[in-house]
């Protein structure tokens, strides 16, 4: 076939070889074995047109992927079939090379140390799920700038380790725990720099309760609860031991006043030992908790050497405030008593040096020592003993009639009394009229042990007594 330069109309001929050059379009009624259909051919200087059938390379070609659809495209007809990935500072990944389609996992906790410089860190889980920081068999240490907080919205938060959990024992200046209704604390063995005291509280007024876990094995013996300053060590035999460390259990003071607004009372500091269990209509309520006071141990003696003295214990009444620039007042008392008894039961005996043979030493020269107050009425006569064990009392005797000028006597028997007291005497009340019926003055006219005795003289010259006296004692 020759060259054409205008549009040509092809019609169907026999199949031949060669090709057909055409410097303009062709519209062809027909190509290949199917009629009735025209095809326009673009206009081009040399090149090959691109069948369905044949393997073919098409090159410069833009497809669109709006309107055009890629299948079944193997990673390995691509030439960039993966991603890279590289694990970070403290991650560690399950591949390194990802295939277009593949996965990968990413994890904390990978061999090399990692460090988090990204100002605020928020680490947060989905609603209602658990979140866990662990570490296989390494310290996990979290370090903030500034103020941070570890927190629930919900459920409990839990801070635990395999061995020892240290709380604030490098930096910190201070610890608190705890703001809540009920704060449990349990096996604490604090080691603080010593003058550094490991303080419990809160910041609002609820109360704390250090306690041991309850047991949940019936009848097992009683757990202990020890508040017990650290021991001192021993001697290098270079300089001496030290001392033991100390206990103080101190009540808060109480607010200082401001204007008219008076000051607040210094909190009251209360040891008691436990309440009996309760008893059922077969067997006994169980007795109360005995609550002992002992002074230390001394250490025992060394070959020719003595040994150390027992600790003193000591109970005191806090001292009154300073008096300068205003009104002293008095200190504060001291009281120990045996319980009081229910029922038909008495009252519980207070001992003193019943145990080991002691000397009792009871005040200072010139203290009033109280042991007990009490009254009791004479019977019969004004002649008639009473009996009245207490320190000090109130005897109110039958009507006197002694005559003026004369005297009657009575004992009064009391176990406070020793050979050696003082027995101060005062009338309180005359029932009588002084003058018209005598003029009573009641003395102490002998002191022995377990007893005294009062003598009433009527000082009148003329007039016999007509009346009763109460009187009043103290045993010194």
């Amino acid at each position: 076939m020759g060259l054409y330069t205008n549009p040509v109309n092809l019609s169907p001929i026999a199949q031949q070889a060669g090709s057909i050059n055409v410097s303009g379009s062709i519209t062809a009624a027909s190509v290949g074995p199917t009629t009735g259909q025209q095809h326009t051919l673009p206009a081009v200087t040399s090149d090959t047109v691109a069948v369905l059938a044949a393997a073919q390379t098409l090159t410069n070609k833009t497809i669109s992927g709006a309107s055009n659809t890629l299948s079944n495209i193997a990673n390995a007809s691509l030439s960039n079939s993966s991603v890279t990935v590289t694990a970070g500072a403290g991650l560690a990944t399950t591949s390194s090379a990802i295939a277009l389609g593949g996965s990968a996992t990413l994890s904390v906790g990978g061999t090399a140390d990692a460090t988090y410089s990204t100002g605020a860190f928020t680490w947060a889980g989905a609603s209602g799920k658990a979140m866990s920081l662990v570490a296989t068999s390494a310290a996990i240490t979290v370090t903030a700038a500034a103020a941070s907080t570890w927190s629930t919205s919900s459920g409990a938060l839990t801070i635990d380790s395999a061995a020892a959990l240290n709380l604030g024992t490098t930096n910190a200046t201070s610890m608190s725990l705890g703001n809540a209704a009920n704060v449990t604390v349990y096996n604490i063995d604090g080691n603080a720099t010593p003058g550094s005291p490991i303080i419990f509280g809160f910041t609002q007024e609820r109360s704390w309760t250090i306690r041991i876990k309850p047991s949940v094995t019936v009848g097992t013996t009683a757990a202990i609860l020890r508040i017990q300053a650290g021991d001192s060590a021993a001697s290098d035999g270079v300089t001496n031991a030290g001392n033991g460390n100390q206990i103080s259990i101190t009540a808060g003071a109480g607010g200082a006043g401001n204007g008219t607004k008076t000051a607040g009372a210094g909190g009251t500091c209360t040891m008691n030992s436990g309440t009996g269990g309760a008893g059922t209509s077969s067997v006994n309520g169980g007795n109360g908790g005995s609550f002992t006071f002992n002074g230390g141990l001394g250490g025992a003696a060394g070959t020719g050497t003595a040994a150390g003295a027992g600790g003193t214990t000591t109970l005191a009444g806090g001292n009154a405030g300073s008096a300068t620039g205003g009104t002293g007042n008095v200190g504060g008392n001291v009281s120990i008593h045996g319980g009081a008894g229910s029922g038909a039961g008495v009252n519980g005996t207070l001992s003193l040096g019943t145990t080991t043979t002691s000397t009792i030493t009871v005040g200072a020269a010139g203290t009033i020592v109280n042991f007990g107050q009490g009254t009791v009425t004479q019977a019969t006569s004004i002649t008639t003993g009473v009996t009245l064990n207490a320190s000090s009392g109130i005897v109110t005797t039958v009507s006197a009639s002694t005559a003026a000028q004369a005297t009657s006597t009575f004992t009064v028997t009391n176990s406070c009394v020793a050979a050696a007291s003082v027995i101060k005497l005062t009338m309180g009340a005359y029932s009588g009229t002084f003058g018209t019926n005598g003029t009573p003055v009641p003395i102490v006219s002998s002191v022995s042990g377990g007893s005294f005795n009062i003598t009433i003289y009527n000082a009148h010259a003329s007039n016999a007594l007509s009346g009763t006296l109460k009187l009043h004692f103290v045993v010194v």
